[in-house]
C-alpha cells in the first residue's frame, strides 16, 4: 500500500528553504520505517521484539499533480510570515495569503514545512490532527513540520506525526495510568518519555517502551503490532481514498516499471530506454528532470521506440507519454555510466 506525498515548504527566510535532498531523506527514513526497514530497529530491547509490527505502508514522494502535471513532490511558497504560532496559527500556512492550499487530501499527504517556533520559548517539532470529526480530506488535512527542528533524521517527528496521521494516539495519552492509547500492545505510561539512558526504567508499574514512535524519547524505532493492525483499518477506511490514487514516486531501485499496455526498459538504464506498447498515430514524448523541468523531447511512431539518453546526466527523470487517448507518467533512474 502506498501514499502519494506532496511536501509545501513556505519560507521567510532561506534558511527556511529547506533543499530538496533533505526533503528526499526524510521522506525515505518514513518510509523505511512504516515498512519495518529502518536499520536502528535492532536496537529494541529484549522484551519489546516480539510486539515489532510492520505497517506495510509506503511514502513517495508524488510524480503527478493533482492537474495530471509531471511533479517532484515538493512545492515552494514564500510567506510574509516571520513564523507560524501553532496556537494561533494552526492553518496558516495551509492557504494563501500566508501559505499554499493542500492538494486534493483525498488522494494526497500534504505535509507543510515552515517556521513553527520562531520566538516561543518552547519547541514544536511538528503537529498533526487525527482523522476524526470530519478531519480526513479537509482542505487542513495533513503534517506541519517545523524546517529546523522537525526535518531532521534523528527526531523522526515525520514518522511520528504520520502515526497520528492514520489515527495513532501517544503511547502516553491522557498522561495518566489510568488513561491509555486504546492499543494493548502498547504498556501503560503515565507521561512523555525524553530519554533513552535507563533501559530498565518503569511508569505504572511497567517497563516503558520508550523506543515507540508515538513516544517522544531520541531512541524512537518501531511501531507494535496492534498499532499496525489500527492503521491499517484507518488506511482503508477513513482514508481509503489514498489506495487509489496515482503518481507515486521514483524509486531507487526500481526493475522494469510497467503500466497496462506500456513498458519501459531496462529501468534503470545508462543510455538507451526502449519504450514498448505504444498505440498508432504520433505519440509525443517528454523527458523531465527532479526540478520539473523538460530536458528531452521526442516524437514517436509504432508500437515500439527507442531513446537514446546517452546526453542526459544520471539521476531521476519522469517520462512523459501522451497518446491520442492518454496520457502516462513513468518514473526514470538513468544510472552513472
Amino acid at each position: 500500500m502506498a501514499a502519494n506525498v506532496v511536501v509545501h515548504v513556505v519560507w521567510n527566510t532561506q534558511a527556511e528553504n529547506i533543499p530538496d535532498a533533505l526533503i528526499q531523506s526524510v521522506i525515505q527514513q518514513m518510509d523505511q520505517d512504516f515498512n519495518a526497514e529502518n536499520p536502528d530497529l535492532a536496537s529494541v530491547r529484549p522484551a519489546f521484539v516480539n510486539m515489532i509490527g510492520n505497517p506495510d505502508i509506503r511514502f513517495c514522494l508524488a510524480q503527478v499533480d493533482p492537474w495530471g502535471d509531471p511533479t517532484n513532490g515538493i512545492t515552494r511558497t514564500f510567506t510574509t510570515a516571520t513564523w507560524f504560532d501553532p496556537n494561533w496559527q494552526p492553518h496558516a500556512m495551509k492557504s494563501p495569503p500566508l501559505g499554499i492550499s493542500a492538494w486534493d487530501p483525498s488522494k494526497y499527504l500534504n505535509i507543510w514545512v515552515c517556521d513553527i517556533n520562531g520566538g516561543s520559548w518552547g519547541i514544536v517539532s511538528g503537529y498533526t490532527y487525527l482523522p476524526t470529526g470530519g478531519m480526513a480530506g479537509s482542505p487542513n488535512d495533513g503534517l506541519v513540520i517545523d524546517y529546523q527542528h522537525g526535518m531532521t533524521l534523528t527526531t523522526r517527528t515525520a514518522t511520528h506525526e504520520a502515526g497520528h496521521y492514520f489515527g495513532l494516539r501517544h503511547t502516553f495519552d491522557g498522561n495518566s495510568c489510568f488513561s491509555d492509547d486504546g492499543i494493548a500492545d502498547t504498556p501503560n505510561t503515565d507521561s512523555p518519555t525524553w530519554s533513552c539512558g535507563n533501559s530498565n526504567l518503569q511508569k505504572c508499574g511497567t517497563l516503558t517502551q520508550f523506543e515507540n514512535f508515538l513516544d517522544y524519547a531520541p531512541c524512537l524505532s518501531m511501531f507494535t503490532t496492534q498499532q499496525c493492525t489500527y492503521m491499517n483499518g484507518v488506511l482503508n477506511g477513513l482514508r481509503a481514498s489514498l489506495l487509489t490514487a496515482t503518481g507515486c514516486g521514483l524509486s531507487t531501485a526500481m526493475p522494469e516499471h510497467g503500466t497496462p499496455g506500456i513498458r519501459i526498459f531496462p529501468n534503470p538504464t545508462q543510455d538507451l530506454l526502449v519504450v514498448e506498447g505504444l498505440g498508432p498515430g504520433t505519440v509525443h514524448l517528454n523527458y523531465y528532470d527532479a526540478l520539473g523541468r523538460s530536458v528531452m523531447k521526442e516524437l514517436a511512431t509504432g508500437p515500439v521506440h527507442r531513446s537514446d539518453l546517452t546526453n542526459l546526466p544520471a539521476g531521476g527523470y519522469l517520462l512523459s507519454i501522451l497518446e491520442q487517448d492518454r496520457r502516462v507518467v513513468m518514473p526514470l533512474i538513468v544510472s552513472d555510466r
